[in-house]
């Protein structure tokens, strides 16, 4: 239970040899940000505007690789084509398959709401019969 906010404390207040402070700090950033509501907060510190700003796609491709990740099953073909635009990551299924994976669509609507607190807007929809190609 809250094993994000648990391993961001351990990142953050740890002595790693070998890290600087800032890199710890964008570890520990990344740890908390990659699971529940997005902590927005976390981002600002000692890190620049543009590190923020990478840091917080970063943390938003993580999130979703880990809704992706759902099965933990090893899948021999892509299932998703991804956009990234400015301000917008935009996910296209194969057909049927968000219809076959109906907890993976929930938890992809459910980051939608999360992401609301960021600049960026996740869309997502299944390809055409059509478009199949």
């Amino acid at each position: 239970s809250q094993y994000h906010k648990h391993g961001e404390y351990i990142l953050g207040n740890s002595d790693m040899p070998g890290f600087s402070r800032q890199e710890q700090h964008v570890l520990s950033v990344l740890v908390r940000a990659h699971r529940r509501k997005f902590p927005l907060e976390s981002f600002v510190g000692e890190q620049n505007e543009e590190l923020n700003e990478k840091l917080i796609r970063l943390s938003i491709i993580l999130r979703l690789a880990v809704v992706l990740n759902r099965g933990r099953e090893l899948v021999n073909e892509s299932i998703v084509h991804i956009q990234l635009k400015k301000n917008a990551i935009c996910l296209e299924f194969k057909q049927d398959w968000l219809a076959r994976n109906p907890l993976t669509e929930a938890d992809l609507n459910t980051e939608i709401d999360y992401l609301n607190v960021t600049n960026y807007k996740l869309k997502f929809k299944s390809k055409e019969a059509a478009d199949d190609d």
